[in-house]
């Protein structure tokens, strides 16, 4: 593993890593846009894909294969999120095809944490079921499956499912201390066990600003699966970047946004 030692930062930072954020999406938000009903559209994709099937799988196994696949499709949404921060952070271009091979590069790193994170949600999911005595695991998975089948009702549980995965992404992320572990894996070809060694490094090291940073992001994913679920549209891309300033302070102590210069030729995402 690359010799990095996380810094220490306040939690005032926190105000500024946000300021940061909305400064870097400004500057490129046609990408990030894009990014997200990118995201969106394939997840409308496989909610068809299971609507044409749902009668010939048993629903636990339908939803588990669903959840396995979107948790994949978020954390691709994230890494691509994360290189566009990356971008727009050093004035630079970007094409589909970087990052979607930058991507790949690290897919086996990024599908391990898809399967861990889907399995912690699931244990999340399944104790809030037992503090339920009404519901079971096979009806709240018929039910789920027969509301994504349902046309009328789709675009809204799409949103509320976006919000719903940003809710229990923090909760995997902080579980498993992987918050760091995208940017890590993305810009020093780290292993996931190798990213979350140094993310958990950082985490303790840090764990006053980063406690606030978990209850901060826990109230506002609460706020918008109860009451706005199409703000999931803008908060997964400002998570994303929000996650990648971070990084960038804790990491490579930059603690402020590059100066915006003319548009240079795709960016290099190795940090060395």
């Amino acid at each position: 593993m690359q010799s990095m030692e996380p810094q220490s930062v306040e939690t005032s930072d926190i105000l500024k890593w946000i300021k940061q954020s909305f400064e870097l999406i400004n500057r490129r938000y046609l990408p990030f846009l894009s990014l997200v009903l990118s995201f969106f559209l394939l997840l409308f994709f496989c909610t068809q894909a299971m609507s044409s099937v749902n009668s010939a799988i048993s629903p636990v196994f339908l939803l588990l294969v669903f959840l396995i696949f979107a948790a994949f499709l978020f954390y691709f949404s994230i890494a691509g999120l994360v290189m566009v921060s990356f971008s727009s952070d050093h004035s630079q271009s970007i094409q589909p095809s970087a990052i979607i091979h930058q991507f790949m590069l690290s897919q086996k790193g990024f599908f391990r944490m898809a399967v861990m994170g889907t399995c912690i949600g699931l244990f999340y999911w399944y104790a809030s079921l037992l503090l339920n005595s009404e519901q079971s695991v096979l009806g709240s998975s018929e039910q789920i499956v027969q509301l994504l089948s349902k046309d009328s009702t789709l675009i809204f549980y799409l949103l509320k499912t976006g919000a719903v995965f940003l809710y229990f992404i923090i909760l995997v992320m902080f579980t498993l201390r992987t918050f760091f572990s995208v940017p890590l894996i993305l810009f020093h070809d780290m292993s996931y066990a190798d990213a979350q060694m140094l993310s958990q490094k950082a985490i303790i090291k840090n764990l006053k600003v980063m406690s606030s940073v978990l209850m901060l992001w826990i109230l506002i994913f609460m706020m918008a699966m109860k009451f706005i679920p199409a703000l999931a549209v803008v908060l997964l891309p400002m998570f994303a970047t929000f996650n990648y300033v971070a990084y960038r302070h804790i990491f490579l102590g930059q603690s402020s946004n590059e100066k915006v210069r003319a548009h240079k030729s795709v960016a290099s995402y190795s940090h060395g």
